[in-house]
């Protein structure tokens, strides 16, 4: 049993290559579940970001690799490299 949890822990582990239609629809997961309406940090929001990265997982066609700490960094990313072109 302990084997299979370790080699569960590596596949999640992995590396995802993030591409443009990756970043299109983690967006649309943004706008739909409304991650801003909860107030930076709360309990709330975690659970809506978790949410996010549980939604996108479970996708068959771009297959996700995420957690919700993945797709709050690339989230920073784009909003960060949009803000830059403005």
């Amino acid at each position: 049993m302990a084997a299979a949890d370790t080699s569960a822990k590596r596949i999640a582990q992995t590396n995802m290559e993030w591409t443009e239609q990756h970043d299109n629809f983690l967006s649309q997961e943004i706008l739909v579940l409304e991650s801003f309406k909860a107030k930076k940090g709360s309990i709330a929001r975690g659970q809506i970001w978790d949410k996010i990265a549980n939604n996108l997982n479970s996708l068959q066609h771009p297959q996700f690799r995420v957690t919700k700490r993945s797709v709050r960094v690339r989230y920073t990313l784009l909003s960060d490299k949009f803000r830059a072109k403005m």
